[in-house]
């Protein structure tokens, strides 16, 4: 990559920070404007976004790197450049492609690469697919963790039953 692009690269992440923080200035408008009983001045937009080119992929980012790992890296570079969170297995696919991920080191053939990686991804519990078929960062969801997390019946520790037993004794 060239200075010149380089220099572009920065200037549109500055521009999309800069477009956020106009969103962010409109909203607030709206909203003290709402509080007197006025209109709305500006639509309640989310700020427009310069472009997939400021989620910029090396066509090394990531060679030699374990999937999991990839996949995380891509999904919070994605968030932080455009806003959006979930995205599908299709989109993961082009991007670690498009990094340099090594498919032939996992053992995946070239014609199962989208099977292979909506499985994989649906394993890891740091994962989350989302009932529209995307996934995302289980930690951007943490209703979610808090559900996985809380203890049924069927997931009660020996603690919790012992401590059940201790009460039934007494």
């Amino acid at each position: 990559m060239s200075k010149l692009e380089g220099a572009i690269e920065a200037l549109l992440e500055e521009l999309q920070v800069q477009m956020n923080q106009v969103a962010d200035t409109k909203k607030t408008i709206n909203t003290l404007l709402r509080r007197i009983g006025k209109e709305p001045q500006f639509p309640d937009d989310a700020a427009e976004q310069v472009g997939s080119s400021s989620l910029r992929i090396r066509p090394d980012q990531y060679y030699g790197r374990a999937l999991a790992t990839s996949v995380e890296e891509f999904l919070e570079n994605r968030k932080k450049a455009t806003g959006d969170q979930a995205c599908s297995p299709g989109d993961i696919l082009v991007a670690l492609e498009k990094g340099g991920f090594d498919f032939k080191a996992q053992g995946w053939k070239d014609d199962d690469r989208l099977r292979a990686l909506s499985i994989t991804l649906g394993k890891n519990p740091k994962f989350h697919r989302l009932p529209n078929g995307t996934y995302g960062l289980l930690s951007w969801y943490p209703s979610i963790v808090a559900k996985k997390e809380r203890p049924g019946k069927a997931g009660a520790t020996e603690a919790d039953e012992k401590e059940g037993s201790d009460a039934n004794a007494a």
